[in-house]
């Protein structure tokens, strides 16, 4: 069964052009891990400094996201950290409908 995520998140302010620069340059080995693990599609995207993060994944990809499984993920998350305001709520979206 494929499941659906969306999360909001915040870039600090002054770092959206760099959290764009280092998305563009997405190593081949995070994307082959990715899917890999059962992630079928990520999309984010910018509303000013706002980040919205959209993913549809196996169920499977739950049991499987573990740190062992995962060191191309962990490298990313580590580079975006810097540029992320975690002083703001992190929201998480409950889907409520969907259109197949």
């Amino acid at each position: 069964m494929i499941k659906r995520a969306l999360m909001k998140r915040k870039i600090k302010a002054g770092c959206l052009e760099e959290y764009i620069k280092r998305h563009d340059e997405i190593q081949p080995e995070l994307t082959e891990e990715y899917k890999r693990l059962g992630i079928k599609a990520i999309s984010c995207f910018i509303n000013g400094y706002d980040l919205y993060i959209y993913s549809e994944y196996d169920s499977e990809y739950e049991h499987l996201r573990i740190p062992e499984n995962m060191p191309f993920d962990i490298q990313h998350q580590e580079l975006m950290q810097p540029l992320m305001d975690w002083s703001t709520t992190e929201d998480d979206f409950e889907e409520v409908y969907r259109m197949e």
